[in-house]
C-alpha cells in the first residue's frame, strides 16, 4: 500500500512510519483492524489516561504508569528503542505500556523489522541485516543465521534464517563458529 504520509493501511492498525509503504492482505482490506496486530505489535492509537488506560503494547502513556492497565508499566522511550515484549517500531519517542516481567530476561529481545541497509540501519538485536555489517548501526555487526541460532547478547529465537545485528563484545567465542561475514 503506497502512502504519501500517514494514511491508514487497509486492514491494519496503528500509524506506522510517515511516508513508509506497507504490505497488506487485500482480502482483509474491508475489515476493521484489531487494536493490536499479532497480539503484541506496538499500536499508538490514542492518549492513555486513568479513565481509559492503555493495554499491553499500546501508547502513548507519557512515562506515567498510572495510565496503563493492571499489571502494566509505561516504557519511556527517547527514540525508537524496542519495547520489552512488543514487536515493531512505533512512532519515534512514543511511550508504550508493557509487562515488567518481559524486561527481566538478560539482553535484548530479537525484533525483525524487515530489511535493514546503510541508510536505515538496524540497532542491536534487530534485523534483517542480511549478512551485511553496513546494515547495522555503529559498533554493531551482522550475525548470520542458517536457522534459529542464538544471537550473542540477545534473547529469544526471532524469525528463522533472519540475520540480526549484535554487539561483537557480547560474544568473544561464538558457539556456532559463525558470527557474521568476515
Amino acid at each position: 500500500f503506497k502512502r504519501r504520509g500517514t494514511e491508514p493501511v487497509p486492514g491494519c492498525a496503528g500509524e506506522g512510519k510517515r511516508k513508509v509503504d506497507y504490505c497488506y492482505r487485500p482480502e482483509n482490506a474491508g475489515e476493521s483492524p484489531e487494536r493490536r496486530v499479532d497480539g503484541l505489535s506496538l499500536v499508538s492509537t490514542r492518549w492513555c489516561n486513568e479513565d481509559n488506560p492503555c493495554g499491553e503494547c499500546e501508547g502513548s502513556c507519557y512515562d506515567d504508569d498510572s495510565v496503563c492497565g493492571p499489571g502494566l508499566r509505561c516504557f519511556d522511550r527517547k527514540r525508537d528503542e524496542p519495547v520489552p515484549g512488543c514487536n515493531g517500531w512505533g512512532p519515534f519517542g512514543v511511550d508504550y505500556c508493557y509487562r515488567p516481567e518481559a524486561d527481566e530476561s538478560p539482553g535484548n529481545a530479537l525484533v525483525n523489522f524487515g530489511e535493514c541497509d546503510k541508510d536505515k540501519p538496524c540497532g542491536e538485536c534487530e534485523g534483517d541485516c542480511d549478512k551485511d555489517d553496513s546494515a547495522c548501526g555503529p559498533g554493531l555487526r551482522c550475525f548470520e543465521r542458517k536457522g534459529d541460532e542464538e544471537v550473542p547478547g540477545c534473547t529469544g529465537k526471532g524469525k528463522k534464517k533472519v540475520d540480526y545485528c549484535y554487539r561483537p563484545e557480547a560474544d568473544e567465542s561464538p558457539s556456532n563458529g559463525e558470527s557474521g561475514p568476515f
